[in-house]
């Protein structure tokens, strides 16, 4: 698989005359460098919704050995999140990270990328902090996500 950095699409250099190239997705989950049940929802979510080899997950958990000692330094996050083209935040987990979602998508603002939040089972929207800056609230959804993610990233 060759990547068109310039164009963001996947070229299939094996694929058929004729047929249309399939866009390649570059992500930043929030908090990415959580790990936990719902993080890993999300990565199967995506794999399944856009395919496993169509999308990059730029999250700081598997780009940055910082995770550990507490998330990423401001200027990785900086190159992480300017390099996505959209940024997914779980809102289910914003009360107990707050500081660290608000630093990801006050970058994710300032850089001009969109952001999808993720509402929680059973919830009707995102919590106060994120609705102000979220472009769309989606619940829990393979298709409502994979299309947000494809329309705006």
């Amino acid at each position: 698989m060759v990547i068109d950095k310039i164009q963001g699409v996947t070229l299939n250099p094996t694929r058929s005359p004729g047929t249309a190239r399939v866009s390649y997705r570059s992500i930043f989950i929030s908090p990415g460098w959580q790990i936990g049940d719902d993080y890993d929802r999300l990565v199967k979510l995506l794999n399944q919704g856009l395919g496993l080899n169509q999308w990059q997950n730029l999250s700081a958990e598997q780009n940055c050995q910082e995770h550990r000692a507490g998330g990423p330094s401001a200027p990785v996050l900086d190159e992480l999140i300017g390099r996505a083209g959209v940024v997914i935040v779980l809102s289910g987990l914003y009360q107990q990270f707050r500081d660290a979602i608000q630093k990801e998508t006050a970058i994710a603002t300032r850089l001009g990328i969109p952001i999808l939040s993720v509402v929680p089972w059973g919830q009707q929207s995102s919590p106060e902090g994120i609705r102000g800056f979220a472009a769309l609230d989606l619940p829990w959804a393979c298709n409502r996500i994979c299309n947000a993610v494809k329309q705006l990233g």
